[in-house]
């Protein structure tokens, strides 16, 4: 977390220390490492898996989000959490400025990246199910014959037009990341000036914490200079504070609120949907098993929806939330000196000087992490062609002969072109053409 030039002091005071801890650095190292692992693995299969059966050369818009987000998220798995650990964890004692503000822009822009690309696979779900995909006989045999999608969607957005997209976000989010950059410093502190703070820090009513400082004290002054820090020297704090806010709507809020609104429609036009279906004459056999197929697909696609938007929330509403709060503290505080802070307010000491803030911190933005692991399940695994497409690569069933009159499935509910479009258990597709 940034901490402005008036923080400085307060974050380093020995109440932000338990993170150096050798059990505390033990478990976040473990931890952080396990999620970068799982998640650069899981999406660099989703990766590959697009570019073997061909999605992303001229494929679908989604699958173009899809594969703009893996490599988003694989970003984010190799490259900012090493970066994140050996800054906050390692404590660096060489950090030029230039260093600082590379590296504190880039940190965000495939955050801000990945939240834009599932708004954008968003919006092109509910493209497709509100304006149908128009099929033809061609068109099928075509999809078939590649192990595409089957469709030629009117509502779904072109290829090209999805990558397009995909480079206005990546140009949005580093223009969105440009003035982390542009007031970000590096500052040095003192050993002595760390001492005196803890000094400062304890006092008769606050023994307890002694046994606290005292290693880490003794441990700072074995060092010849104390960690440099990267530090957001803003003209004045109100407008750091717009920045933050700003930053949270457009990178989370947004993104959110609009995702659930999407996928709220979605769920109501399907069951809109189901219901047309089901209040039509069931005369033949054909319409009661497509009822009974769109009814489970219904079920299932619901329940996909819910995840999505129950991943995005839960991983990144707390992280967002401390952020924009330690944002409005340090805008609180701004200008008041140390020795004043207890005759401000007593409670805002205990706000700014807080042992597990940088912890609090890590396991918070851990939890957001871990949405890599979770976006090529939702994203990749539960859509038909890319499950069966990794079952038949790995070899994990055996080819079955079972055919399926998906034609008549697909030419009557086309809204589900984005969804799985078997309800059957999974099998391994066979490369045989399908004819109309």
């Amino acid at each position: 977390m940034n901490v402005s030039e008036q923080d400085l002091e307060y974050f380093l005071s020995s109440r932000f220390a338990t993170h150096r801890y050798p059990i505390n650095t033990a478990a976040i190292i473990t931890l952080y490492s396990t999620v970068a692992v799982v998640g650069f693995i899981e999406n660099a299969i989703i990766f590959s898996t697009l570019l073997a059966i061909g999605d992303l050369r001229g494929g679908s818009a989604a699958n173009v989000f899809v594969g703009a987000l893996t490599v988003s998220d694989m970003i984010l798995c190799v490259f900012n959490v090493p970066i994140q650990l050996y800054y906050e964890l390692g404590e660096p004692s060489e950090m030029s400025a230039t260093t600082c503000r590379v590296l504190f822009a880039s940190l965000g822009v495939p955050t801000h990246v990945s939240c834009i690309l599932i708004l954008l696979i968003a919006i092109d779900r509910y493209r497709s199910v509100r304006f149908p995909t128009v099929f033809t006989s061609s068109s099928v045999t075509s999809a078939s014959s590649t192990g595409g999608g089957g469709s030629v969607a009117t509502g779904s957005m072109r290829s090209s037009t999805a990558l397009l997209l995909v480079l206005l976000s990546i140009l949005f989010s580093l223009l969105a990341a440009f003035p982390v950059a542009y007031y970000t410093d590096a500052q040095q502190v003192s050993t002595q000036t760390f001492v005196n703070d803890l000094n400062v820090s304890i006092s008769p009513s606050t023994t307890s914490s002694l046994d606290t400082v005292a290693p880490i004290a003794n441990d700072m002054q074995d060092k010849p200079h104390f960690p440099m820090y990267c530090v957001e020297q803003w003209p004045s704090p109100l407008r750091r504070l717009i920045y933050s806010v700003l930053v949270v709507i457009g990178q989370f809020l947004t993104p959110l609120i609009v995702t659930l609104i999407l996928y709220a429609h979605i769920g109501w036009w399907l069951a809109h949907r189901r219901g047309q279906l089901y209040r039509m004459q069931k005369t033949s056999t054909s319409h009661i098993q497509l009822a009974a197929r769109l009814e489970m697909r219904t079920r299932r696609t619901h329940r996909i929806l819910v995840g999505i938007v129950a991943c995005f929330a839960g991983c990144w509403t707390p992280w967002t939330l401390y952020s924009l709060y330690l944002e409005c503290t340090a805008y609180a505080i701004a200008g008041v000196p140390v020795d004043e802070m207890a005759m401000v307010d007593p409670g805002s000491q205990d706000v700014a000087v807080d042992a597990n803030l940088k912890t609090t911190d890590l396991v918070l933005k851990l939890f957001a992490l871990s949405s890599t692991c979770a976006n090529p399940f939702l994203y990749g695994w539960l859509n038909e062609n890319i499950r069966k497409s990794i079952i038949r690569r790995t070899g994990l069933c055996k080819k079955k002969s079972t055919h399926h009159d998906q034609t008549t499935v697909i030419s009557m509910n086309a809204n589900y072109s984005h969804m799985d479009k078997a309800t059957s258990k999974p099998h391994c597709p066979t490369n045989r053409k399908s004819h109309p």
